[in-house]
């Protein structure tokens, strides 16, 4: 569930915007993070694992009954809009234990 939030925060930041194609998305969201592109598609790949029928954690937060978790992306969003840059990434690495797993 870690690549999720991952998946989520990175999205909420608009990074993934730019990035139609699933490969494209899978690096953006490990770059950001500082993994190797190896571990962003282990990452992935557990993902796709423990849900067979998603092929990326965009397919799951899009998921009506997850309102309440875009609801905290959207607001991880305008707190990282108000605060450095620097500030808003260690943040959300913090929350979301990045690089521990």
């Amino acid at each position: 569930m870690s690549w999720v939030l991952e998946w989520g925060s990175v999205r909420a930041t608009g990074e993934l915007d730019s990035a139609r194609h699933k490969t494209d998305r899978v690096l953006s969201v490990g770059r950001w993070y500082g993994y190797s592109d190896a571990k962003a598609w282990k990452r992935q790949k557990a993902f796709v694992t423990a849900f067979p029928n998603m092929a990326t954690p965009d397919e799951l937060l899009d998921l009506p009954g997850n309102a309440e978790l875009r609801a905290f992306f959207d607001r991880m969003e305008k707190l990282g809009k108000e605060l450095e840059p620097e500030k808003a990434a260690q943040g959300i690495a913090m929350v979301t234990a990045a690089g521990t797993g």
